[in-house]
């Protein structure tokens, strides 16, 4: 039982770290299946910055915590 608590931990942790889940108590929403794709498909080479852009423009949670998560750059390309 305890193998299983802490499994679970170490993959939350992990995931904090890849920024799937957010800090604990940060109180940052996770972000969802579709947007992490969105991520995934720009980093790839999969999708224009325009269409990038795009989804950004449709989608302010997405754009906000990519500014959260890249403060500096203002919350553009990931």
């Amino acid at each position: 039982m305890q193998d299983d608590k802490e499994n679970s931990g170490v993959m939350s942790s992990i995931l904090t770290e890849l920024g799937v889940l957010p800090p604990e108590g940060s109180g940052q929403e996770a972000m969802m299946v579709e947007q992490r794709e969105i991520i995934a498909a720009y980093r790839a080479g999969r999708m224009t910055e325009g269409e990038f852009r795009r989804h950004l423009s449709d989608d302010p949670e997405l754009a906000n915590h990519l500014a959260r998560m890249h403060p500096t750059d203002g919350g553009e390309a990931p």
